[in-house]
C-alpha cells in the first residue's frame, strides 16, 4: 500500500508541477507575443532604413560616375584643344609659304616682264611707253605656276582640317559646360567622399537589418517552442 501510495504522491506532485509549468507558460506567451511584434516591427523598421541607404548610394554612385565622365570630359578637351593648336601650326606654315612664294612667283613674273620692255613700246602693266626705272627683280625660275598651286592646294587642305578640328574642339568644350551644369560636385575629391559615405551609411544599417532578422527569428522560434510545450502539457 506504502509503495502505491509514494506512486500516486509522485505523480500528484508531478501533475501540481506540470500545472505550474503549464501556468507560467501561459503567463510568457503575451509577453511572447508582444516581444515578437516588437522585434518584427524593429525589423521592418530596419529594413526600410537599409533600403533607402541602398537607393541613396545607388544614386550617389550614378552622380559619383557621371562625374568621373566629366574629369574624362575635361581631358577631352585639352587634347582637342592640342589637336587644333596642331592643326592652326601646321596651316599657318603652309599658308605663309604660299604666300611667300607666291609673292616671289609674282615677282619673278613681273621681273620679267621688265625684262622684255622695249622703249616706245607700251607696259602691259601700265601702258606706258617711257621705261626709265623697269623692275630688276631677280627670277627665281624653279617657282613654277605648278609649284604654286601645289602649295595653295596643301594650304587648302589644312585650312580644312584647322577649321574640322575648331568644330571639334568647340563641341567639347560645348559638352564640357553642359555636363558641369548637371554635376553635383566640384571636385573628384568630392565625389569620393560622397560615395564613401553613402556607402559606409548602407553598410551601417545592413547590419542593423540583419541584426534585427536574426533577434526576430530568435523571438520567434522560442515563441513556437513554447506554444509546443502548453499544448503538450494540455495533452
Amino acid at each position: 500500500i506504502k509503495a502505491v501510495y509514494d506512486r500516486y504522491s509522485a505523480t500528484e506532485k508531478s501533475l501540481s508541477e506540470a500545472e505550474k509549468k503549464l501556468e507560467k507558460l501561459k503567463e510568457n506567451m503575451p509577453v511572447l507575443e508582444k516581444s515578437c511584434a516588437t522585434l518584427k516591427s524593429a525589423e521592418e523598421k530596419a529594413s526600410r532604413e537599409f533600403d533607402y541607404a541602398r537607393d541613396t548610394y545607388n544614386k550617389v554612385s550614378e552622380t559619383a560616375e557621371f562625374y568621373r565622365d566629366v574629369v574624362i570630359q575635361r581631358k577631352n578637351v585639352e587634347t582637342a584643344r592640342k589637336s587644333y593648336e596642331t592643326a592652326r601650326k601646321k596651316h599657318d606654315m603652309k599658308n605663309s609659304e604660299y604666300n611667300a612664294k607666291y609673292r616671289d612667283f609674282l615677282d619673278a613674273q613681273a621681273g620679267f616682264m621688265a625684262r622684255e620692255l622695249k622703249n616706245g613700246e607700251p607696259c602691259p602693266v601700265c601702258g606706258s611707253t617711257e621705261h626709265p626705272r623697269p623692275c630688276t627683280l631677280e627670277i627665281n625660275s624653279n617657282i613654277t605656276r605648278e609649284v604654286i598651286d601645289k602649295l595653295k592646294a596643301e594650304a587648302d587642305t589644312l585650312r580644312k582640317l584647322q577649321e574640322e578640328k575648331s568644330a571639334e574642339a568647340r563641341s567639347a568644350v560645348d559638352r564640357l559646360a553642359d555636363m558641369e551644369k548637371k554635376t553635383a560636385y566640384k571636385s573628384e575629391k568630392e565625389a569620393e567622399n560622397a560615395l564613401e559615405s553613402a556607402r559606409n551609411d548602407m553598410n551601417g544599417k545592413e547590419e542593423v537589418y540583419r541584426k534585427a532578422v536574426q533577434e526576430t527569428r530568435k523571438a520567434e522560434k522560442y515563441r513556437t517552442e513554447t506554444a509546443v510545450l502548453i499544448k503538450k502539457y494540455i495533452e
